[in-house]
């Protein structure tokens, strides 16, 4: 769970003053500044889906044998000889089982691309669906050759983090006859069903961000062929500053009103739509909205004499506390894991939270626990400890650290 946490870079002083207003405005002030954060507009999908007529033919080569396309059933044997049966991680765990999903992969040891075009028609891919996603300053990093034969498929999964800096995954359909295999994703109450089968000759781009929760349908007859590519984010991908200046101003002067003698509260947290590693927990790999959100914050806080830190937060509840979620004031304690700087330096760990430190009411009522002890499923590999999703929150104190 990543949270935003501010805390003033000086104590306001005794002698100032608050505004006129100030009681009418702390009444409310939770409400109001979860509003003035919420409106903040999405940069960017979740997930996309682009389609090309026209590209490069990447020139796979296994071994001395070059894998024609459109795919042929002819050659498939060629590719399910030189692969092994994907795994999946769960927890720390790295398994196979053909019960939770049942695929193909050849490793990029076991394969060459050959084509030089093709690294310059994957380039234009990444700018178009970069676009889409709202991300800038990001590369690709060549994966797996995946290979999806009828009843392949896998269940409902997140992608692990595979490479430092990895925010989300390019999967590119190789041209090939097939029907099934429909990619169903899902992110925050919003689902997109993807449909690579309707041209045998086209190219299909999909991407998507690697907390998002997807899942391939089973394939019905042919054969599915897909190059996999994490997406890296190389440093600042921030947008320009005109991007953010009309919706930053109305943030500024909601927080500006919290620089009171007495502040309402002394430390706040506000919950993102995406969900953090510890190892992406910096502010210039933010996905989506919350990269939006994320500058937002950073450029309001400075201004007003605040610091801005990314956590990870859990809150672990057993069957007696769910009778205490209806209260917003109420229920198990949070902790926050991990603190860190906008810049990915560790500050602190292990804090205790109330629950009325969070804006708005209680946002853990009517959603689902996202793990349970055995852990969820994740893409590939088990992911190690520090790679474990839990909840995505923003934070913020003022009149001391802890």
């Amino acid at each position: 769970m990543a949270t935003f946490r501010a805390v003033p870079m000086r104590a306001p002083s005794s002698r100032q003053s608050a505004p006129a207003n100030s009681v009418s405005r702390t009444k409310g002030w939770k409400k109001e500044l979860q509003e003035t954060i919420d409106e903040i507009e999405t940069c960017g999908e979740f997930a996309v889906k682009k389609q090309y007529s026209q590209y490069a033919n990447p020139g796979i080569q296994i071994g001395e044998d070059l894998v024609a396309l459109p795919l042929s059933p002819a050659q498939v044997p060629l590719i399910r000889e030189a692969s092994r049966q994907a795994p999946f991680g769960r927890g720390e765990e790295t398994l196979v089982d053909t019960s939770v999903r049942n695929t193909w992969e050849l490793d990029i040891s076991k394969f060459k691309l050959t084509n030089p075009a093709w690294d310059t028609f994957v380039k234009n891919v990444l700018q178009d669906v970069s676009s889409s996603l709202g991300t800038s300053n990001v590369t690709t990093e060549l994966y797996k050759l995946l290979l999806y034969e009828k009843g392949s498929f896998f269940k409902p999964h997140k992608d692990s983090e595979k490479a430092p800096g990895m925010i989300a995954t390019l999967s590119i359909c190789l041209p090939s006859r097939y029907q099934g295999g429909e990619v169903h994703l899902s992110h925050t109450g919003t689902n997109r069903v993807f449909d690579t089968s309707q041209n045998i000759f086209d190219i299909s781009g999909l991407a998507w961000y690697s907390d998002v929760t997807h899942e391939v349908k089973p394939i019905e007859e042919g054969h599915r062929l897909v190059l996999i590519y994490n997406i890296i984010q190389k440093g600042d991908g921030a947008a320009s500053a005109g991007f953010f200046r009309s919706q930053g101003q109305k943030l500024h002067n909601a927080i500006s009103q919290l620089n009171l003698p007495s502040p309402p509260r002394k430390r706040l947290l506000y919950r993102l739509d995406h969900k953090y590693s510890q190892a992406s927990l910096r502010i210039d790999h933010l996905k989506g909205r919350d990269r939006a959100v994320g500058q937002a914050l950073q450029d309001a806080c400075t201004k007003n004499g605040w610091y801005l830190f990314l956590c990870n937060l859990t809150r672990r509840v057993s069957d007696d506390d769910y009778d205490s979620d209806d209260d917003e004031d109420k229920g198990p304690p949070l902790a926050i894991d991990t603190i860190a700087t906008c810049d990915a330096e560790i500050f602190a760990s292990e804090i205790e939270l109330d629950v009325k430190d969070v804006l708005g009411t209680n946002p853990w009522r009517s959603l689902d626990a996202d793990s349970e002890s055995g852990g969820e499923f994740t893409g590939n590999e088990g992911a190690p400890i520090e790679y474990r999703y839990h909840n995505s929150v923003s934070r913020a104190s003022q009149a001391k650290l802890f």
